[in-house]
C-alpha cells in the first residue's frame, strides 16, 4: 500500500499545479493523445512548452524536444491514443529526466537501502513496480493481494524494512 502512495505522490503535484495553466494550456492537457498527434509539430512543441513550464522554468529546448519525442512515439501505441496529453507528458517528463519530484532524493535513499540486500536493484524497477502494484491494487480482478513474483515479493519486503528506518 506504501508503494502505491509512493506512486501516486509523483503524479499529484504536477496535476494540482496545472489546475493554474491558462484555458488554452488546459485544452491541451485535456486534449487526447490522438488529437495532439494531429496536430502541427510546431504546436505539439508549443503546447509541450506551455505544460511543462508549468512546473519547471529553466527548461532547455532539448529536454522540451526529448519530451515531445517521447510523446510522438509512445502516443502512437494503442494503450496511449485514448489517454489525454497531460497524462502521456506527465509519463515523458518523467521518463526523459526533466520533471524531478519533490521525493526524489527520499526515493534515491530507499533505492540504495535496498540495493544492501538487493544488489541489481535499480531505480527503475522501483518505478516499475509501483506502476504494477497500481495497476494491480486497481485491476477489478485482482482482490486483496495481487499475485507477485518471489523477486517482487523479497524487494517489497526491504522497501518495507527500509521504509521504517
Amino acid at each position: 500500500m506504501r508503494f502505491i502512495l509512493l506512486v501516486l505522490l509523483i503524479l499529484i503535484p504536477f496535476n494540482i499545479s496545472v489546475a493554474g495553466v491558462s484555458p488554452s494550456g488546459k485544452k491541451y492537457f485535456d486534449m487526447t493523445v490522438t488529437e495532439w498527434l494531429e496536430l502541427p509539430e510546431s504546436e505539439q512543441v508549443v503546447s509541450t512548452q506551455a505544460l511543462l513550464s508549468v512546473n519547471q522554468k529553466d527548461l532547455t529546448r532539448q529536454q522540451e524536444l526529448a519530451v515531445v519525442s517521447c510523446m510522438k512515439a509512445i502516443g502512437r501505441s494503442p494503450i496511449w491514443e485514448s489517454s489525454t496529453v497531460g497524462t502521456l507528458m506527465t509519463k515523458c517528463s518523467f521518463d526523459m529526466g526533466v520533471t524531478k519530484s519533490p521525493s526524489e532524493k527520499e526515493w534515491d535513499a530507499l533505492v540504495e537501502c535496498v540495493k544492501k540486500e538487493v544488489p541489481d536493484f535499480t531505480k527503475q524497477e522501483f518505478f516499475s513496480l509501483g506502476l504494477s502494484a497500481a495497476g494491480a491494487a486497481l485491476a477489478k480482478d485482482a482482490g486483496s493481494d495481487p499475485i507477485l513474483t518471489p523477486r517482487n515479493q523479497k524487494v517489497l519486503g526491504v522497501i518495507n524494512r527500509c521504509g521504517k528506518k
